[in-house]
């Protein structure tokens, strides 16, 4: 597969570079990635220069991505769960039931660990996204946080944070938006006090930063 994140201005570089598809008699895909405008503008002209017809797809949604990420964990999974595991493990596990901890609370735990370590928890984490396409912006509020990315925090980590402090349900968080410093949230109007007050006196931290939240202020 040749994918092409810009069109080639040059008709014959763009077949020199999707020839590479198929080597020695081998077949293979080319894909381009085009916004709207001239660059779909170039794909028409590319394809009155090879006669070929260029197929036009959707970007896949994140949704449809983690959904993809998701079975091929799974399948990894399983993979290691027909090996044999030494008897050190079992040992930790067996520690972690006899102090009170559930199995169930165990492999969450576990999973968790596993996708942040990766880099893959934002695997589990869409539905923060997701939540808010269907909310009206006038029932929600949005607000500035103090933390972002060169903290480590996920979408799920405000969420759950938020969630947990303010005693709400994380379903009424929506958009979660992550920049290098700060954040941007919205929670449902109704608990806007209960998100300034649950988070800025109750000495929050996440990823070991002391968290503060305000609300924002208007886009202009």
């Amino acid at each position: 597969m040749v994918i092409n994140y810009d069109i080639p201005k040059d008709d014959e570089y763009y077949v020199h570079r999707i020839g590479r598809t198929g080597r020695a008699g081998r077949s293979g895909k080319a894909v381009s990635i085009a916004c709207a405008g001239s660059q779909k503008k170039r794909l028409r002209e590319i394809e009155r220069y090879t006669k070929v017809k260029i197929k036009q797809q959707p970007l896949p949604s994140k949704s449809e991505i983690v959904e993809m990420q998701q079975d091929q964990f799974v399948d990894q999974f399983v993979e290691e769960l027909e090996k044999p595991i030494g008897d050190e493990f079992f040992k930790v596990l067996d520690s972690l039931q006899a102090k009170g901890y559930s199995m169930r609370k165990i492999s969450a735990t576990l999973l968790k660990l596993a996708l942040e370590t990766e880099g893959m928890d934002d695997m589990i984490d869409i539905s923060a996204e997701s939540r808010s396409s269907g909310a009206k912006e006038a029932n929600m509020v949005r607000f500035f946080i103090n933390v972002g990315k060169k903290d480590r925090v996920s979408p799920g980590d405000i969420v759950g944070c938020i969630a947990n402090k303010a005693k709400i349900s994380g379903a009424n968080v929506g958009k979660v938006e992550i920049f290098d410093i700060f954040s941007f949230v919205e929670v449902e109007q109704q608990f806007k006090k209960k998100v300034l007050t649950g988070i800025n006196k109750g000495n929050v931290k996440l990823r070991g930063r002391r968290v503060s939240i305000e609300v924002a202020k208007a886009k202009r």
